[in-house]
């Protein structure tokens, strides 16, 4: 007999751990929101890098203390589309999720966002038109790679960024992680899943570290019990390699659960 496990006991045993650590009484059903992060990034070396498209040789991407995204432009003349971008504010150290918000492009001429933020977790192409460069969300002045905190690159229509914020109001319930190599041959890639609360300079592993192999396709470390990231945290997957430039893909998912 094959098992087949209560998905709906282990939603609760987690929701009954968030309330006995954490003292908050959470609903899944009540949020109604599932949560996939995922990236790649085309140029891991042997070192830990956040997996998510970065410029230059910056390796990760830092939640701000204010709200200091400001700016938005293409690397095109040609993009003119309206694009969406889903970004999180923030008040001392609590955090905020702002829904999905429209911004148009003028080409390379800048353009201010409607919301400033103090990250963009994720931006796509809304429009019927195909974006042509790349798009970057920054701090505005002059932009630099370090002052950049998401990129849309050029022949994509959305940005690849396995990292995000869960804000005031949310836990949220991990359930797998996945990691693969692409496009390179005997090369291995070790990952891990890593939190810290928002205000704090330090991050820590929050699930074992995985690998895989470029002949192993991808590979999947389903949680069972589920791992809680709590409120008011910043959680990224994490990678490296064993040469340098190697393209690596992979992702995290699972329940938003809202504080009631």
């Amino acid at each position: 007999m094959t098992f087949i496990p209560n998905i709906e006991y282990d939603i609760k045993q987690a929701i009954d751990v968030i309330y006995s650590t954490y003292g908050d009484t959470v609903s899944v059903s009540e949020k109604k929101k599932n949560l996939l992060k995922f990236g790649s990034r085309t140029t891991v070396g042997t070192g830990w890098e956040t997996l998510m498209t970065t410029q230059g040789s910056e390796t990760a991407e830092t939640l701000l203390s204010t709200n200091g995204i400001t700016t938005v432009v293409s690397s095109s003349g040609s993009d003119t589309s309206t694009i969406k971008y889903e970004y999180h504010t923030i008040a001392g150290d609590s955090a905020t999720f702002g829904v999905s918000t429209d911004v148009t492009l003028t080409g390379t001429t800048p353009v201010t966002l409607p919301t400033a933020a103090a990250r963009v977790s994720r931006a796509y192409n809304s429009d019927g038109t195909a974006l042509v460069g790349n798009i970057y969300f920054y701090e505005g002045g002059t932009r630099t790679d370090a002052n950049t905190h998401a990129v849309i690159p050029a022949g994509e229509q959305q940005t690849q960024k396995a990292q995000t914020t869960i804000s005031s109001t949310d836990y949220w319930i991990v359930t797998n992680i996945t990691l693969s190599v692409l496009s390179k041959t005997s090369a291995y890639a070790e990952g891990r899943l890593e939190a810290k609360p928002i205000g704090t300079s330090y991050w820590r592993p929050i699930s074992q570290n995985f690998s895989c192999k470029d002949s192993s396709g991808t590979v999947e470390l389903s949680k069972k019990p589920y791992i809680i990231v709590p409120k008011n945290y910043d959680v990224r997957l994490v990678v490296k390699t064993n040469a340098a430039s190697v393209s690596v893909a992979g992702g995290f998912n699972g329940y938003l659960a809202k504080v009631i």
